[in-house]
């Protein structure tokens, strides 16, 4: 029997407890499968592109140059119903939302690669696409809800925790003020070229925009036990990767993230976390990194069921240059406006390969 053409297939969902039925699936094949995902919608979906990019990067697979291969029916499906075309794995005009993948919370990342016999090479897809580095990957929750942000009831009155002493504005005054506009549409950085087929020797993403120069640390390696307060309560941790944090432009203290990696915003003690060969590449470079300003958000919100906001944010890719100029990137963070500011930046344009 051949199968003629499939569009999409994964598992579904079955309550096994409710007639006894054994199983010996562990949780790793049954959480957030892609069952709900619809591929026939006729408008591009952020969120379900990155739900799907999200299951199928976390897969293992034999041959680690097949990543693309493994998801290109979904994606040439994606194209034909919305019209939106992809390069390496990425959304050619959502780029500035696509760039801003990061390591699942459970996992850390490490540059997928293989070697090919025909040229007796090591290659690798670019560092800036999500199947250049292997594990599961995602976006920040709120980046694909900003669509669900119209929901909001006008009369709710919203939190903005980055604004100590600020009267908490209501949404109805966001048409006097576009400050509190969620709508608004961010300031982005300039795609200036990007490879229109998938060629390895071509494959570098030209970007103009603001970048500064950072000193970073890691605070502690893989498989480090830690304590934080979480909901309140002291809880040990046991840190997933290497733990890096980037130090104040001004004082030289090591600064938190305000924003954190779960479904409430939650301050914690690093911005982002990295395998080993990526913490080696750092410490070489003295511990010295650069920050590529991707968009400007006026507003953010932590999750549907929350009323509570951070204001002028500033996603960043951390980046590392190469010996020819070229730039390599290891992470993506999110920056209080204000502190952005303090760091000096200058507009440039930088190749990412």
């Amino acid at each position: 029997m051949k199968c003629q053409e499939e569009f999409f297939h994964d598992t579904v969902p079955v309550n096994t407890a409710l007639n006894r039925t054994q199983t010996k699936l562990d949780e790793e094949n049954w959480w957030e499968n892609v069952y709900q995902i619809d591929l026939n919608g006729n408008e591009w979906d952020f969120k379900a592109f990155d739900g799907l990019i999200s299951i199928y990067s976390g897969r293992h697979l034999r041959y680690q140059s097949d990543i693309l291969r493994a998801c290109q029916g979904t994606l040439n499906q994606i194209t034909r119903k919305t019209g939106m075309r992809f390069t390496f794995g990425m959304p050619i005009k959502d780029l500035h939302r696509a760039l801003l993948w990061k390591a699942h919370n459970a996992v850390y990342l490490k540059r997928r690669t293989w070697y090919n016999e025909k040229s007796r090479s090591w290659m690798s897809f670019p560092s800036w696409t999500w199947a250049g580095w292997q594990g599961r990957t995602e976006c920040d929750y709120w980046i694909g809800d900003m669509a669900g942000y119209i929901d909001q009831d006008p009369s709710d009155e919203i939190k903005i925790l980055n604004r100590k002493g600020r009267k908490r504005p209501r949404m109805a005054d966001s048409a006097v003020d576009p400050r509190f506009n969620p709508h608004q549409a961010p300031h982005q950085a300039q795609i200036i070229s990007y490879p229109t087929m998938e060629d390895l020797n071509n494959s570098s993403l030209r970007i103009s925009s603001s970048i500064a120069l950072c000193n970073v640390q890691c605070i502690r390696k893989r498989n480090t036990t830690y304590q934080t307060f979480k909901n309140g309560a002291k809880r040990e941790f046991t840190s997933i990767g290497d733990h890096w944090t980037l130090l104040d432009p001004d004082t030289g203290y090591k600064m938190r993230d305000i924003a954190g990696n779960e479904e409430v915003f939650e301050r914690r003690d690093h911005f982002f976390r990295t395998d080993a060969s990526t913490s080696e590449k750092l410490e070489q470079g003295g511990c010295r990194a650069e920050l590529l300003m991707i968009s400007h958000w006026p507003l953010i919100r932590d999750s549907e069921r929350s009323s509570t906001w951070l204001q002028d944010m500033i996603s960043c890719l951390v980046i590392l240059r190469n010996n020819d100029s070229t730039a390599f990137r290891i992470a993506v963070i999110l920056l209080e406006e204000e502190t952005w500011k303090r760091f000096d930046s200058a507009v440039a344009e930088v190749e990412v390969i």
